[in-house]
C-alpha cells in the first residue's frame, strides 16, 4: 500500500505502481482531503485520524500483512499506523514499513509549507515550466502526476494537516514500537529533504536495529521521482527479503 504526501494523490505513485504491479497487488489510495477522497474541515487531519482511514481500508480489502510505503506526510501516517500510536483498536499487522523522506515531526517546516501553498495557486503551465526548470531529470509523467495532485489540493487542507498532525511532536521515536523490518530513505536536505542536520544527527540515535537507513545524496524530497530506478530497486529488494522470511 502506497501512501502519498501532502498536496499529492495516489497518482504520484503511478510509475512506481506500474513496476510493482508486475509482482504484487498495489493499492495507492487518495488520503483524506486529497484527490477524489472526502475533504473534512480543518481540524480533521490528525495523523491518528488518517491512520484510522488506512486501517479501515486494509480491513475492508481483507489485506493481510501488507507492506506499507509512505512518502513524507504519508510516511508519518504509516509510522503512526504501524506503531499503534494513540490507537483504540488493535494495530493491524504489516510485513514491513518503508518511510520515504519522512519528517521528524509535522511542525517546523513553515518555509516549505508556504512555498507549497504558493505553488498551488500557479496556473498549470506556469507550474509545469517551473517543475521542468527545477527538476530537469524528472520523467514527464511524474511532473504531470504532481500537477494533477496540486490542481485538486486545497491550501487550507495543506496547512491543516500539518497543524492537526502536530502530535506526536517527534515521529521517529515511534520506530521503537515497531518490530517488523523498516527501510528509511533519506533525501538530501540541501535539495529539500525533510530530515535536516543537526536534527537528523539527534534523531538518528533513536533509530532501532531493525530499521535500515539509506541516504540519497543529491536527491530531492520526491526521491521516487528524482532517483526512480534506485528507489524501485531498493523497494523490490526489500519486498523480496520480506517474502523470504519464514512465517512465525
Amino acid at each position: 500500500m502506497l501512501l502519498h504526501g501532502n498536496a499529492g494523490s495516489g497518482a504520484t505513485w503511478a510509475r512506481v505502481g506500474q513496476v510493482l504491479a508486475t509482482e504484487a497487488r498495489v493499492i495507492a489510495p487518495d488520503l483524506r482531503g486529497h484527490g477524489a477522497s472526502v475533504r473534512p474541515e480543518p481540524g480533521g487531519y490528525a495523523l491518528r485520524a488518517v491512520a484510522d482511514d488506512v486501517e479501515e481500508l486494509l480491513r475492508a480489502l481483507g489485506l493481510h500483512e501488507p507492506l506499507l510505503v509512505g512518502h513524507s506526510w504519508g510516511a508519518a501516517v504509516a509510522l503512526v499506523l504501524a506503531s499503534g500510536a494513540e490507537a483504540i483498536l488493535p494495530t493491524p499487522s504489516v510485513s514491513g514499513l518503508v518511510l520515504v523522506d519522512p519528517p521528524a515531526g509535522m511542525m517546523g517546516h513553515e518555509i516549505e509549507l508556504r512555498r507549497l501553498q504558493r505553488s498551488l495557486t500557479l496556473p498549470r503551465e506556469v507550474l509545469r515550466r517551473s517543475l521542468h526548470s527545477q527538476h530537469p531529470g524528472w520523467d514527464p509523467r511524474d511532473v504531470e502526476s504532481m500537477i494533477e495532485g496540486f490542481a485538486q489540493a486545497d491550501p487550507l487542507v495543506v496547512r491543516s494537516l500539518v497543524e492537526d498532525g502536530s502530535t506526536p511532536q517527534r515521529l521517529l521515536p515511534l520506530l521503537a514500537e515497531i518490530t517488523v523490518p523498516v527501510l528509511l530513505l533519506r533525501a538530501d536536505p540541501r535539495h529539500g529533504g525533510m530530515l535536516r542536520e543537526p536534527e537528523w544527527t539527534a534523531e538518528r540515535t533513536v533509530v532501532p536495529p531493525n530499521c535500515r537507513v539509506e541516504e540519497f545524496p543529491g536527491a530531492a524530497h520526491m526521491l521516487h521521482f528524482s532517483h526512480f530506478d534506485a528507489f524501485v530497486g531498493l523497494l523490490q529488494d526489500f519486498a523480496a527479503e520480506l517474502a523470504e522470511k519464514p512465517t512465525p
